[in-house]
């Protein structure tokens, strides 16, 4: 049965970052997800991207959608060069039952308290006992992806899912998340 739905982000052949901040001295990967205010974006064909190091990056056409519809949990981050786009966080956790996936944690380090990667995001299940609350974005606990390349995945209530789908947003695909 499916009980939410993740968010799948077109590419946008873009990095976030041409240099990570926060690195840790003993791994040498970054130690926290930061977006970069003078970000610049390569493709502006989509509404809904991902830039090779895992970002979400969203039209204003998205941005104004989700504020419209009141959508909980998620905040937008302006850009000073690009003013018709925004990156966002979203500040609700989503729990995912990491041991029915079978999700891999490699190389933890133990400086930064951080995996090098984690993989095995999907397909995604719901974990027991978890409650999800309608008109909600959320985020998974873990960042899934390798070295500089992580990210948490965007999640939504099925609700929130369908009033997307109905926008016909370029860019932007859905996978299950299972009971």
């Amino acid at each position: 049965m499916v009980v939410a739905k993740i968010i799948g982000k077109a590419d946008n052949n873009t990095f976030m970052h041409k240099v990570y901040p926060n690195l840790c001295p003993k791994c040498g990967y970054s130690t926290k997800v930061e977006i970069n205010e003078y970000f610049r974006l390569n493709k502006r064909k989509y509404d809904v991207s991902a830039t090779w190091d895992s970002f979400p990056i969203v039209s204003q056409k998205f941005k104004d959608f989700c504020e419209v519809e009141g959508f909980e949990n998620i905040d937008f981050v302006s850009f000073i060069n690009e003013p018709n786009f925004y990156s966002y966080t979203i500040n609700k956790i989503f729990r995912l039952d990491s041991a029915r996936r079978n999700v891999v944690f490699n190389n933890f380090c133990d400086a930064c308290k951080r995996f090098e990667e984690i993989v095995g995001a999907v397909p995604s299940f719901i974990e027991e006992g978890f409650v999800i609350q309608e008109n909600s974005f959320y985020r998974s606990e873990f960042e899934f992806g390798g070295f500089n390349r992580k990210f948490p995945l965007t999640i939504v209530s099925i609700d929130v899912a369908e009033k997307i789908k109905r926008q016909k947003f370029k860019g932007i695909y859905f996978k299950d998340v299972l009971l």
